[in-house]
């Protein structure tokens, strides 16, 4: 039997759009209805953190949308457990890269796929290796790939090898936003059908 529920991506993310985009099955971008900023504070440790706000984002539309399968993501870095977010401004994001010039970190990224029947959770943690930067490369990385909206100042995708000395991870897909690898196991297991 094939599932053929409604998909919904709790997220306004391009990025995780473009991830599921890329796995050919149809789905629903829906900004979530969820103040995550409520729970960020320092008494909740950096991994439970993240899951939570995954978890938060998808339970969001489950009222509204109850028999949809419905995906939260979200992903935070760990510096020697302090959270590093998403910055508001270029100079806020080159001192955070900065902070972590030198340095390895684990990059957080949760998911969770809420259904009618149950909850499926995962945090994938990536460990990344930053190169020893000079601020004026620092600088001219944010400006140019406009990293200030992304958590640690970086783009996997955008010149990793500037600045990323080595990397270690069980999901690459991950670092984008989305653990795809997590995901397609899930809705295999739920014969969730791809277009």
């Amino acid at each position: 039997m094939v599932n053929d529920r409604d998909l919904i991506l709790a997220s306004t993310s391009p990025f995780r759009k473009k991830q599921l985009q890329e796995l050919e099955i149809n789905f629903k971008a829906i900004a979530p209805n969820f103040n995550e900023e409520e729970f960020k504070t320092d008494q909740i440790k950096p991994h439970d953190l993240v899951k939570l706000l995954a978890k938060g984002k998808a339970s969001s539309l489950q009222v509204e949308y109850p028999h949809s399968y419905i995906i939260g993501s979200d992903q935070l870095v760990n510096f020697n457990g302090e959270v590093l977010g998403k910055t508001a401004s270029a100079e806020q994001a080159t001192n955070q890269l900065m902070k972590l010039s030198g340095y390895p970190h684990e990059l957080l990224t949760a998911i969770c796929l809420v259904t009618p029947e149950r909850i499926f959770e995962h945090v994938d943690i990536t460990t990344i290796f930053i190169r020893k930067l000079e601020k004026d490369l620092a600088e001219e990385y944010v400006k140019k790939h406009e990293t200030w909206n992304c958590a640690g100042a970086y783009k996997i995708e955008c010149q990793p090898a500037l600045i990323i000395e080595k990397l270690q991870t069980q999901d690459p897909t991950s670092i984008i936003g989305l653990p795809t690898f997590t995901l397609v196991s899930w809705l295999k297991a739920l014969q969730v059908k791809s277009t």
